[in-house]
């Protein structure tokens, strides 16, 4: 490694880190960056990869669609910038081009719901209520799920108008705003609390089984909780997918940064970091040193706390609060491939069904034009579950936190640059979780198991060090708008800088991650304006 001090070390290769090092050397004045990830590729909780026999498609095991830009500007934004450099300028980024990500909406409005031991149709939830296996209040009864929650954030807000305002005014408004006989402030409440005082039993019970999420009506910090809910999971939301998959992103801006004489080291892993005044000495787990004179944790609780322990920095009262201010929630992803899609004969293209089995939503994949595969090779997104259904998945896994542990243990040098991911890395050495994944399949859609059996299946669990969870939510109690001004320099005196989408408003995506690492570039001894 070299002995040279750095203006910048970057802890980090998700989208946060790798957007606040590029913007430093090219926008900020900085002369040396470097980025240091612990895996063997950059791109943090973006994880695309490529199934194997099927060019046109990309798996998404991590991140993999975004809202439209009057909702998720900063990522929008940075697409059109990226995609304008793409195609008048001489670096080798290649175009990022999206397509329409359908969920419950058309064609996607007569997929499964399979809850209770009861198949019924999205569409049934609305034109054919008795269906549903639900005792519904007659204030329910008839209404989609989006809207059933939709009126009561209403309700407890006081407000009928909340859907029309922007986020930013939600925002605003959720912060300061009180609900209960005692007037006490939404953020000192649980959001299943609140909700649980203006729904019916059975109307949370529908909402958490055919939602298909275990973790976002669970009992996080219910000012955030609304204000996340009407800008992500609106009854109104349409979303767009990445024909080359999310990880193009930081890819280009990797390619981008590392033109402009930055540098990113894979299989780096700090263990440790240090502070004597004028400069950090970062230490790493294969026993290598760097000095830096300003260090950016892009990073979320899990990763900090990896690092905490016997740091001076982390483990202070203050910031320790500021990094326990959040709870990681567990997400998982299995991917399977077939040689036809077997869900056509079902009148299923796109979109998701929806069960309360531990598998939760199956995705009908889409191929890089976001058309459904009508014939030959295609892709499922088999299960994407939360909360307590990762847990399931346990006994089909090989054991866990091995990879962490090796991470970054071998001798490096600059030269240590991303490898793409693969769909081997990702598949699941037992055959259980393949068999025990194609029974619940095959309950779902109420067919035999041995017609539908994978050729191939890749699997994320998102729990795992060092993330910790698939995404983060704010604790109860906690003034995350306050808490955001803070941790991105926990002690004034030192320059020691924290982002990722953990920390946001807009936590669990990009769009979070992008605004947090804004907030770090704004501050005056960087002085790099938005794009």
């Amino acid at each position: 490694m070299t002995n040279n001090i750095l203006d910048v070390a970057v802890v980090g290769g998700g989208i946060s880190g790798v957007y606040s090092a590029w913007r430093l050397l090219t926008d900020g004045g900085k002369k040396s960056v470097t980025v240091y990830e612990a895996d063997k590729h950059i791109g943090g909780r973006l994880l695309s990869v490529k199934p194997p026999g099927i060019d046109n498609m990309v798996a998404e095991l991590g991140g993999m669609r975004i809202l439209p830009e009057s909702i998720q500007p900063l990522i929008n934004t940075l697409i059109s910038k990226l995609n304008f450099l793409a195609n008048n300028s001489n670096s080798d980024i290649t175009h990022i081009d999206l397509y329409d990500f359908p969920v419950n909406d058309p064609p996607a409005s007569d997929n499964i719901v399979c809850t209770r031991g009861t198949l019924f149709r999205w569409s049934d939830i609305k034109n054919q209520p008795d269906k549903t296996p639900y005792k519904l209040s007659e204030t329910e009864k008839g209404k989609s799920l989006g809207e059933i929650i939709l009126e009561a954030i209403k309700i407890i807000l006081n407000d009928p108008e909340i859907d029309k305002r922007s986020p930013e005014e939600v925002r605003k408004k959720v912060q300061t705003a009180t609900y209960d006989s005692q007037n006490l402030p939404l953020y000192q409440q649980g959001f299943w609390d609140v909700l649980m005082q203006v729904m019916s039993y059975e109307g949370y019970r529908f909402e958490q089984d055919a939602g298909g999420y275990s973790t976002t009506l669970s009992n996080w910090n219910a000012a955030d909780a609304i204000a996340w809910f009407l800008a992500d999971f609106s009854p109104e939301a349409t979303y767009r997918g990445f024909a080359q998959g999310y990880r193009q992103v930081v890819v280009n801006m990797a390619k981008l940064f590392t033109s402009a004489g930055g540098n990113i080291v894979c299989e780096q892993k700090l263990a440790n970091f240090d502070w004597d005044g004028n400069v950090f000495t970062l230490k790493f787990a294969n026993g290598d040193t760097v000095k830096a004179k300003a260090l950016i944790l892009a990073m979320p609780r899990r990763a900090l706390e990896l690092i905490s322990c016997g740091n001076k920095y982390l483990s202070k009262d203050e910031t320790s609060k500021l990094i326990k201010s959040v709870t990681p929630q567990p997400a998982f992803k299995i991917f399977s491939t077939y040689s036809t899609p077997w869900w056509r004969k079902l009148n299923l293209s796109l979109g998701r069904s929806v069960t309360d089995l531990p598998i939760r939503q199956t995705y009908y994949w889409a191929n890089s034009q976001g058309k459904p595969i009508e014939d030959g090779p295609a892709m499922l997104m088999a299960s994407y579950d939360d909360g307590n259904n990762p847990d399931f998945w346990s006994g089909y896994r090989d054991w866990e936190g091995t990879n962490f542990k090796l991470m970054g243990l071998k001798t490096n040098d600059l030269k240590c640059k991303d490898k793409a991911p693969q769909w081997s890395d990702y598949e699941p050495k037992q055959e259980q979780m393949k068999v025990e994944m194609t029974r619940q399949l095959a309950e779902i859609h109420g067919v035999c198991k041995d017609s539908i059996a994978p050729n191939s299946v890749c699997f994320k669990n998102w729990a795992e060090d060092p993330f910790g969870g698939g995404w983060n939510f704010w604790n109860i109690g906690v003034q995350s708008q306050k808490v955001m001004k803070k941790i991105i320099k926990p002690d004034l005196n030192v320059p020691l800088y924290i982002c990722g989408d953990a920390y946001s408003n807009r936590q669990g995506w990009v769009e979070g991650a992008l605004e947090t690492a804004n907030m770090v570039l704004a501050l005056p001894e960087f002085n790099v304006k938005p794009l």
